[in-house]
């Protein structure tokens, strides 16, 4: 996920990633990622924002794919329920 440099620091990709992960804990999907600091990102606050959403470093031999983070699904009693936000 990236987002443009004018539009960083406005919950754009704090939004999409909680969409992200509500819709894979409703399928019981697993998510990996790697956060990196190409494209001008910082990393340390990518860091941040996964690990609010539940995410892990991951050792070589855990992974599901070549991604160094990942999330596990998480379950939940009731269907996760996204409210729709206009732009």
């Amino acid at each position: 996920m990236r987002v443009s440099t004018g539009h960083r620091g406005q919950g754009h990709a704090e939004r999409v990633l909680t969409r992200i992960c509500a819709e894979a804990d409703a399928r019981s999907l697993t998510v990996v990622c790697t956060p990196t600091d190409e494209y001008g990102a910082d990393r340390a606050r990518l860091e941040r924002l996964y690990r609010r959403h539940h995410f892990a470093p991951v050792g070589p031999g855990n992974r599901l794919t070549q991604h160094t983070w990942q999330r596990p699904p998480h379950t939940t009693t009731a269907p996760a329920t996204i409210p729709h936000q206009e732009p």
